[in-house]
């Protein structure tokens, strides 16, 4: 009895510390951006335009996560059978865990949470999977928008042809292996052997080499559905600004912000740094509003990472379900 009640008193500062966290992250981000104010205290002026952009924004955020959680339904369908609703719930938990640890990897282990207890390390593996398919559009995508740019501006940039060709040739050798790693998750079968943690649950791990290629298609569909939203909302909110900017411009520097939230590493206290310095950096390239850029990446943030994580809190605090 003293051992339970031990267990379940930890779990509890482990959920109570989660949501503490998840607050001060976003405080301490809101309370140090400097641009915020200055919007608030400036001569903006909504209209009834702006209103309708403000609306539709929220509205696809919603959208996003119904999709994510869609994908994350079909993902552990092979581990345990939930509803939308269910799956929801262990995404938005995912993001309350996941939005103060490194690269949001929490995410990992906040939305197995969820799942029964014999369940979790499968859950886990199922949410890498949904993660590379994600990742795989984005570098899809970033790749196209680094070539794009660079056929277009050759002249400017003084890049001979012969450059260019050994960029869209090695873009295309990355497309292929990392299609390859993502249409065939055995192989994280086959990884798990090198791990003596993840010897003992060999046979747990086994539905990743049941994913049949419609499933993995259908994944990736969801992962770009959910990438033509992030575009459509970040567009939108430059539109919002008053940025003024090309949707074919736009989708190059997105695109390319997108690539490089990947790949660089970012931890929480830094995450909003490296977001808005690279917006600047790739949407600067076709305006000089860095204000309204920084402006438009920091909505972004609270739009379709902060709130959720604050109704995350709420799932992680008293929901669960088996």
């Amino acid at each position: 009895m003293t051992a339970l009640f031990k267990k379940k008193t930890n779990f509890l500062i482990l959920k109570v510390s989660i949501v503490l966290s998840t607050y001060a992250y976003i405080a301490y981000k809101i309370y140090n951006s400097k641009e915020i104010p200055q919007f608030l205290l400036g001569n903006f002026v909504f209209n009834r335009i702006k209103v309708s952009i403000i609306i539709i924004v929220f509205f696809l955020m919603i959208v996003n996560w119904l999709l994510e959680a869609v994908k994350w339904k079909i993902l552990v369908k092979k581990i345990i059978k939930i509803n939308v609703a269910q799956s929801l719930y262990s995404v938005l938990a995912g993001i309350s865990v996941g939005i103060f640890t490194p690269n949001r990897l929490g995410e990992f282990v906040g939305r197995p949470y969820f799942l029964d207890k014999l369940k979790m390390v499968p859950g886990f593996f199922a949410a890498v999977v949904g993660s590379l398919s994600q990742s795989f559009i984005t570098i899809l995508i970033g790749i196209l928008s680094i070539n794009l740019y660079l056929l277009g501006n050759q002249d400017m940039l003084s890049i001979s042809k012969t450059y260019i060709y050994l960029i869209l040739t090695f873009s295309v050798l990355l497309i292929i292996f990392i299609g390859y790693a993502y249409f065939n998750p055995v192989f994280l079968v086959k990884l798990k052997r090198k791990f003596g943690v993840f010897k003992k649950r060999e046979e747990e791990l086994q539905f990743l080499a049941s994913y049949k290629l419609k499933e993995l298609l259908n994944i990736l569909f969801f992962s770009f559905s959910r990438y033509a939203v992030f575009f459509i909302q970040f567009y939108l909110l430059l539109v919002f600004f008053n940025i003024e900017i090309s949707g074919y411009n736009a989708f190059i520097a997105i695109g390319l912000i997108y690539l490089f939230l990947l790949v660089i590493p970012g931890f929480a206290l830094s995450e909003i740094g490296v977001r808005g310095s690279l917006a600047i950096f790739f949407l600067g390239m076709f305006s000089n509003d860095y204000s309204a850029i920084l402006l438009a990446t920091i909505s972004l943030w609270i739009i379709n990472l902060a709130l959720p994580a604050i109704w995350g809190t709420f799932i992680v605090m008293y929901g669960k379900f088996k």
